[in-house]
């Protein structure tokens, strides 16, 4: 009869022990006597010492500043994975929560390292998972160990209830536009309130969200992202309340802008929703009449061909963009010059690394347990979005020099957007009056 080995037992011949000591700590955790990870690991040896076992190596894989409610840990995943591969066959720990509070993730755990013939040693619980009474004893910590991580759970949930009956803001992070001080008071940023209430401004002006993140970042030389903003201006903290448990609070924060005005800025946003269209207005939020007011989209459709026009809610009159592009687009190519070419590729690139940058951050986010699985598959579709259409703007800049006919009409509307601040029209004559690129004014 052929007996199947494991890969301990294939890689360990001499049986001498691979040990790995997984020590972790949660933020909480480090201030308290015995929990920290240099006691943790010294704990380990030292049991190594003591029992005399015979090592071949002894790995450390530390977590630090890590809860133990999943298993979304960088480190136990790396041992996980050493154990698989039959480069670890035993793991001392100091106490079994080390590893996991939550009874599922436990049993989970033990199956793992009951198939992969690896040994858990548990300091303080004295535990064997390779017997029944062992795995028995196992489970039952483990279940005290998710109700002590609930009980901790619950008085949270009362310390926050009682901070915000005081009128307190009793979360780690402050909110954007405002000030926490030691005492937990809010009190309004100035600075960070005026991009605020001018992106609300703005949003109900008509102008896309995308668009106003973008000058905002330009004009203040900041980094906001859109995913955030748009987040954050889908909850009412900006208009003076505080929701926690479907209970709201009104004297904790003090009010941006009124409720009113939020409303109306989030109605715009919903307006505004991607259609398969919305790359056909190179000109979008740039044209305006010349009574003063944005031009909005509109299109028209006869003989199975599609119109874009750009028209004026106040006159009621539109202008054709094909006649618009005749009248300015040589202009606009003009007066984008070789160094504006150079500077705008810079610009590109620079983007790029942004949302480079906020990739990185956000698959770390994840990881570490900070967002969850379907937050982060919105944020990361969003970024590569943004992404594909920053190097299709970097295509144009290419070859230094500008060729409208090669573009297609993502590419266009990156160049229009980049390169002009705003065209004048006179929509009843149908006639372009000015047009004011980023360098000159025609």
């Amino acid at each position: 009869m052929r007996i199947r080995k494991t890969k301990n037992e294939i890689k360990n011949p001499n049986n001498k022990r691979r040990v790995a000591i997984y020590a972790r700590v949660s933020t909480n955790e480090q201030a308290r006597e015995g929990y920290s990870i240099d006691a943790q690991v010294r704990k380990g040896k030292s049991y190594v010492e003591l029992f005399e076992i015979e090592v071949e190596s002894i790995k450390l894989y530390i977590d630090e500043g890590k809860s133990a409610k999943n298993l979304k840990r960088k480190n136990l995943q790396q041992l996980l994975k050493d154990v698989e591969n039959g480069e670890i066959d035993t793991i001392i720990i100091n106490k079994l929560d080390r590893l996991s509070r939550n009874v599922l993730d436990i049993y989970y755990l033990i199956e793992f390292l009951i198939e992969h013939n690896c040994h858990l040693i548990s300091i303080v619980d004295n535990l064997d998972i390779k017997s029944a009474t062992g795995r028995v004893v196992v489970g039952l910590l483990a279940v005290l160990a998710q109700f002590e991580r609930d009980q901790v759970k619950e008085r949270t949930e009362i310390s926050t209830f009682e901070i915000l009956d005081q009128g307190l803001y009793p979360f780690a992070n402050c909110p954007y536009g405002y000030n926490k001080d030691k005492e937990k008071r809010i009190t309004i940023n100035m600075e960070e309130a005026t991009i605020i209430r001018k992106i609300v401004d703005c949003l109900i002006e008509g102008i896309s969200l995308a668009r106003i993140v973008e000058n905002i970042n330009d004009e203040y030389h900041i980094d906001l992202g859109y995913e955030k903003i748009r987040k954050y201006l889908f909850k009412n903290t900006i208009c003076g309340e505080v929701v926690f448990k479907d209970i709201v609070y009104d004297n904790v924060i003090p009010k941006i802008v009124d409720k009113d005005r939020l409303l109306m800025a989030r109605e715009a946003m919903l307006r505004r929703r991607p259609n398969e269209s919305s790359d056909k207005y190179y000109f979008k939020n740039k044209v305006r009449c010349t009574c003063g007011s944005l031009c909005v989209q509109q299109s028209t459709h006869k003989r199975k061909k599609i119109y874009y026009y750009y028209k004026c809610k106040n006159c009621g009159q539109r202008i054709n963009q094909d006649k618009l592009l005749n009248q300015v687009l040589v202009d606009i190519i003009y007066l984008t010059k070789k160094q504006d070419i150079e500077k705008n590729k810079r610009k590109v690139m620079g983007q790029i690394r942004r949302i480079n940058k906020k990739i990185e951050n956000t698959n770390n986010s994840f990881v570490n347990n900070i967002i969850d699985v379907v937050s982060f598959t919105g944020i990361m579709y969003k970024l590569e979005k943004e992404r594909e259409e920053l190097l299709q703007g970097l295509k144009i800049y290419e070859n230094h020099e500008i060729d409208w006919n090669i573009m297609n009409d993502k590419q266009r509307g990156l160049f229009i957007q980049d390169n002009v601040i705003n065209v004048i029209v006179h929509t009843s004559l149908n006639m372009v009056v000015s047009v004011e690129t980023k360098e000159k004014v025609r």
